[in-house]
């Protein structure tokens, strides 16, 4: 008599037990053995997540459940209640804890229980057949082709079409998302606080500025003396004393007010060097064209936010330095007889894609695109934020969501600022 234990990967995924041709593959009397771990696996898994292994497990269990009410089937069988010792799995360094050496301690302790009996194991597991052979343990290997065909079943067939469906629908949507002008969404940006003194910037403007319009000089009257010089003095165009007076105080009016210009720039220039410019870009990587796209950007407080940079003083003109008494700078240009060209009425331009800035506790700025195709993008109009002083720039996280027509749901992020101090 021959004793034949049968692998839980053999119940589960091969020709069930009781339709195996085991009669053309073993000589002479055998009988099915079932030892307890195979009952613990079939157990187990009758709530896999997998429904086809599931089934499977109930329906062998079944089979087996009948075996123990009496149910004589194909073939002989036998289902072990007993569970390896706790000694054969120390005598034979086996783990009680893993699945093929409990299988292996029935084997055992049923050889040396059955002496007389032939043990035959058929497994599909490698490494249990692999094992059984060190403990003299005849391993049987199935025909592949009695392995289960990877049918599916209703259910399984629905959800793997769907999950394709939702694949496919997932790569025709437009995949947009927000950076700043450089395609990248962390900002640094250099910050140098340590700036030359209102005096020293003034001054160095001031001596440019003098060095270039210099004074005229005033000479005392030296009447003419010779024949060659009166006439050179017909000749000559007359620049007077008077006209230098006149030059030498508009000029001196000049470098006042060039002074205060001078001023102003350096508290321009110094509010430049606390302000930052904010330009961001919507690309679309996806396969697909976005339509009517809103973007809402969520700026925090401690700066103020405008759409337009700051004005940039205007630079006074220093007057015209005459040649001659008659020199008032102006050309003289006869009327052209032509006929003056009209030109035709404009329409006034309409920036569309202008940010929209609303200020609450902090800032709200909002974008809207109409179209963006496919592996293209969009840059904005700029944003530009202005610091009281230098202690108020702080790093900063910048919150947005896209709200696109054909895609279905809100697409949120973070952009972030971050300042690089350069003393």
């Amino acid at each position: 008599m021959q004793a034949v234990f049968i692998d839980t990967n053999i119940l589960l995924h091969f020709t069930t037990f009781d339709e195996l041709p085991l009669k053309e593959l073993i000589n002479g009397d055998f009988k099915l053995v079932f030892p307890p771990i195979v009952l613990d696996e079939l157990d187990k898994h009758k709530n896999h997540t997998n429904p086809k292994t599931a089934k499977r497990s109930r329906m062998i269990a079944g089979k087996l459940i009948a075996i123990l009410d009496g149910q004589k089937g194909r073939f002989p069988s036998t289902i072990l209640h007993t569970r390896p010792a706790t000694l054969t799995f120390d005598e034979n360094l086996l783990d009680p804890k893993h699945q093929d050496d409990c299988l292996l301690a029935s084997i055992i302790e049923y050889k040396r229980k059955n002496p007389s009996e032939e043990v035959l194991l058929i497994t599909d597991d490698l490494m249990a057949a692999a094992r059984s052979r060190t403990f003299n343990i005849r391993v049987l290997n199935l025909n592949p082709e009695l392995r289960l065909k990877e049918n599916q079943d209703e259910q399984t067939k629905q959800i793997e079409k769907l999950k394709q469906e939702n694949a496919f629908l997932k790569e025709r949507i437009p995949k947009v998302d927000l950076c700043f002008a450089d395609k990248t969404q962390l900002l640094k940006i250099p910050v140098k606080s340590n700036l030359k003194e209102r005096k020293e910037v003034v001054d160095k403007l001031m001596a440019n500025i003098e060095s270039e319009h210099p004074m005229m000089v005033i000479e005392a009257y030296k009447e003419p003396s010779t024949l060659a010089e009166k006439i050179a003095s017909i000749n000559r165009p007359l620049l007077s004393n008077k006209t230098k007076e006149e030059y030498n105080k508009a000029l001196a009016d000049f470098f006042e007010e060039y002074r205060a210009y001078c001023n102003k720039f350096y508290d321009y220039g110094i509010s430049r060097f606390m302000s930052v410019e904010l330009e961001f870009t919507i690309f679309n990587k996806g396969s697909m064209p976005a339509e009517d796209i809103d973007v809402w950007i969520h700026l925090p407080d401690g700066f103020e936010t405008s759409n337009k940079p700051a004005k940039e003083p205007k630079k006074p003109k220093p007057p015209h330095k005459p040649k001659h008494d008659l020199d008032n700078g102006l050309s003289i240009h006869l009327p052209s007889l032509s006929i003056p060209n009209f030109p035709s009425p404009q329409m006034p331009r309409i920036n569309f894609d202008a940010p929209s800035i609303k200020k609450t506790n902090s800032y709200e700025i909002t974008y809207h695109c109409k179209f963006l195709k496919h592996q293209m993008d969009r840059t904005f109009d700029k944003v530009y934020i202005q610091y009281e002083s230098f202690d108020k720039m702080k790093n900063f996280t910048i919150d947005y969501r896209l709200n696109i027509s054909n895609v279905p749901m809100p697409i949120e992020g973070a952009l972030n600022v971050v300042y690089e101090w350069n003393d």
